[in-house]
């Protein structure tokens, strides 16, 4: 069927100089481990022999550990050094000596210098073989670790950021950390409620960087803090929805982790027509999900049925009644009247053949078992709606938020009844993602399921011939709870 989701329904460097002359090119070689953060650190060499030649790069240093490397007159040199205590200690091997005669001596030459922390210079003396020796001082620009910094040291130099410099409130108990590590020693506790600088986002990393009276003071996972502005979104949102907590209440709730798995079926491989906007469709939530929500996701595009159970399988053994889980799927659906069952069809499902095809049974099974306190399907596919049944709504008085956070769900958005959905729309999306994309952009601080549903509804109704749906779903052990989306 042309422009819509499959419907069946059936009865079935730099570079140095001498005298401003380019001799060669400084190269820098690196080991970064990934598990920790690494500081850029300038550095420069100066060299005396007959002339003077300078030496300028940048090095790194991780967990109290410097590594540089370079080439003079194409050949190479390295400098090691290391933060014990209060002391840097460096050494420098290779070929350092600038005088052609000399070039191929590999020497060495050592020294160190405290305070191990801002601007520092250390001289030592290469002996470059037949009696000649020179002179070579290095400068350093080293960063302070997060207790120096506490204690009054130099804010010059930081680990790699995503600069933020907002106030920040915690919305758990949130410990202060010495690294960015759970093991590392812990500066301090924050209480629920406390105000703190955070200076960035560590590049690629979970933590912040937090500083208090304009010095860093040490690292805090991201999960345990939310912006102060979106402090006041959140109090908004609570009155939208007919409740009245104070950002204090909502602070004190405890969200848990958020995970999810988004599916998106575009190449069909066994006749079914190919779609246009699913997998796009998976991508574009997975992105928005992952950077704006913190949500960690398992993005599977074009994915069989073996494939889907066992991301399923995955999400049954790790996640625990902390946690948050949103499913959703993109593709081809179909219905049996007689049986009044729904399907998902993985690519390699046939028309004709179900023997592939991942019934609504198959997903509640998976999530009655899955220990997540919150699960939500999104389906947009056809005859998703056959997922959902009826519900009473809750009564939204003062402590709805903080019933609903507590309460065990199981509940299902689905882009249609059981009718064909559309599969191009908005944007490059189909006409039900290009909605709840918008809707996930829009949302500036915390949003029950049910509200986010209803923002999502309209757009959809007007500018297509299907009627998304939300509800319990069916037989997954719901007990009054609701998904809630958490913006970061």
């Amino acid at each position: 069927m042309i422009g819509t989701r499959y419907c069946r329904k059936s009865n079935h460097a730099g570079m140095f100089r001498r005298h401003g002359l380019a001799i060669g090119a400084l190269v820098l070689s690196l080991v970064l481990s990934p598990a920790a953060w690494a500081v850029d650190v300038p550095f420069k060499l100066e060299i005396s022999d007959l002339n003077q030649v300078t030496v300028e790069g940048i090095g790194k240093i991780e967990n109290g550990q410097f590594t540089g490397q370079g080439q003079i007159m194409g050949r190479s040199f390295s400098i090691v050094g290391i933060i014990q205590g209060d002391e840097f200690s460096i050494q420098a091997s290779g070929h350092l000596c600038v005088l052609a005669y000399f070039s191929s001596f590999n020497t060495q030459g050592s020294g160190s210098a405290s305070p191990a922390v801002g601007k520092l210079s250390i001289s030592f003396t290469a002996n470059c073989g037949g009696g000649h020796a020179e002179q070579i001082v290095a400068y350093f620009e080293l960063p302070p670790g997060p207790s120096e910094v506490a204690s009054g040291g130099s804010t010059s130099a930081l680990p790699p950021l995503d600069m933020i410099d907002q106030t920040y409130v915690a919305v758990n108990p949130a410990k202060v950390r010495e690294k960015p590590d759970p093991l590392s020693a812990r500066v301090k506790t924050m209480d629920v409620g406390q105000k703190i600088t955070v200076v960035g986002r560590l590049k690629g990393q979970d933590w912040y960087l937090v500083s208090e009276n304009d010095q860093p003071l040490g690292y805090v996972v991201i999960d345990q803090l939310m912006p102060e502005s979106q402090f006041a979104s959140v109090a908004s949102s609570a009155a939208m929805v007919g409740q009245s907590n104070s950002s204090g209440d909502i602070a004190e709730l405890d969200f848990g982790h958020y995970s999810a798995l988004v599916i998106g079926n575009n190449d069909y491989r066994n006749g079914l027509q190919v779609l246009k906007t699913a997998a796009g469709d998976a991508r574009a939530v997975a992105q928005a999900l992952r950077s704006d929500y913190g949500f960690k996701v398992t993005l599977l595009t074009n994915a069989t049925r073996a494939q889907i159970l066992a991301a399923l399988t995955k999400l049954r053994q790790t996640l625990t009644e902390n946690d948050n889980l949103l499913i959703y799927y993109a593709g081809h659906g179909s219905y049996d009247q007689a049986g009044d069952q729904g399907y998902w069809l993985p690519v390699d499902a046939r028309a004709q053949d179900p023997t592939n095809w991942i019934s609504n049974a198959d997903i509640t099974t998976m999530l009655k078992a899955i220990q997540a306190r919150h699960v939500m399907v999104v389906a947009d596919s056809c005859y998703s709606g056959s997922l959902t049944r009826d519900a009473n709504a809750d009564i939204r008085d003062a402590s709805y938020l903080g019933r609903i956070v507590q309460k065990k769900a199981r509940t299902v958005m689905t882009s249609g009844g059981l009718e064909p959905v559309a599969d191009a729309g908005s944007g490059g999306h189909s006409v039900f993602a290009a909605a709840f994309l918008a809707t996930l952009g829009a949302n500036a601080g915390v949003m029950d399921a049910e509200t986010f549903f209803e923002r999502v509804r309209k757009p959809v109704v007007l500018a297509a011939s299907q009627t998304p749906e939300y509800s319990n779903l069916r037989s997954a052990g719901h007990e009054g709870g609701d998904f809630v989306f958490v913006r970061k």
